[in-house]
């Protein structure tokens, strides 16, 4: 089976029906029929809800059903998919950014861990939820 990792432009493409390039649209759909993976960066997911946010204008709800929707995708597979997963719920649940809650869900992860940060919402919610 082939492997095709893909960047934040290729998922916004699809994800936003652009048509300049309709490759991760084909890709998706060669996944889903088992004919290669798709791995996408877990990078990308944190840049597809920036440029979501700030160039799309798009509001927390609708990024976070966009990310959702790449985690059900049949073969496709995104990198550190618990973590990224447990970030993105988060996130949903929290006011704080979806790259503050990945640092948050590293944070979580370590036995013991203190967590460092001048964020005084990530600094909250750390102290919510690492009792």
């Amino acid at each position: 089976m082939n492997v095709v990792v893909v960047d934040t432009s290729a998922v916004l493409d699809a994800m936003l029906d652009r048509t300049e390039n309709p490759e991760f649209v084909t890709l998706v759909s060669q996944a889903k029929n088992g004919k290669i993976t798709v791995v996408i960066p877990e990078i990308v997911l944190f840049e597809l809800a920036w440029v979501l946010k700030s160039r799309y204008e798009k509001v927390k709800q609708e990024i976070i059903l966009i990310l959702r929707a790449l985690f059900s995708i049949k073969n496709v597979h995104i990198e550190h998919t618990g973590e990224a997963s447990q970030a993105l719920e988060v996130f949903a649940e929290h006011s704080i950014s979806f790259s503050d809650a990945r640092i948050l869900v590293a944070a979580l992860q370590q036995r013991e861990a203190a967590l460092v940060t001048q964020d005084r919402k990530l600094r909250s919610v750390w102290r919510a939820l690492a009792l």
